[in-house]
C-alpha cells in the first residue's frame, strides 16, 4: 500500500493494483433537452451589436469619398502594385533559385 504524502489529491500515487476512479458519475449528470442551434426563446441580442452587424453587412449603401479613403485606394491600387512590379521587372531573369547547390551564387550574370 502507498503511503499518503503532501501531493494534491489528483496526483496521490495509486497502489499498483487499484481499480481506476471515474472522473464524473453519469448517474448525477442532470438531463436536458437539447436542440439543435434554432431559435431560443429566452435568447436576447445585444442591440448594439445588431446595429453593428446590419451596417457591416449594408457598408457599400453608407461608403463615402473622403481623403483619407481616396489616399488608401491610391496607395493599395496604385501606388504599391507600382513599387512591386518595378522590382519584378528589374530583377526579371537576374536570380536562378532552382538547382543550386552549397557555395554556388544565386545571381546570373
Amino acid at each position: 500500500m502507498v503511503l499518503a504524502t503532501n501531493l494534491p489529491h489528483h496526483r496521490q500515487p495509486q497502489a499498483f493494483n487499484s481499480t481506476p476512479q471515474l472522473a464524473f458519475n453519469p448517474a448525477i449528470l442532470p438531463i436536458a433537452v437539447v436542440t439543435m442551434a434554432g431559435p431560443s426563446k429566452s435568447l436576447v441580442l445585444d442591440p448594439a451589436l445588431q446595429k453593428y452587424y446590419e451596417l457591416n453587412a449594408n457598408r457599400y449603401k453608407y461608403f463615402r469619398w473622403t481623403p483619407r479613403n481616396a489616399w488608401l485606394t491610391l496607395l493599395y491600387v496604385g501606388i504599391v502594385p507600382s513599387i512591386v512590379g518595378y522590382i519584378a521587372i528589374k530583377t526579371e531573369g537576374k536570380y536562378d533559385l532552382r538547382g543550386k547547390r552549397r557555395g554556388d551564387t544565386i545571381v546570373e550574370f
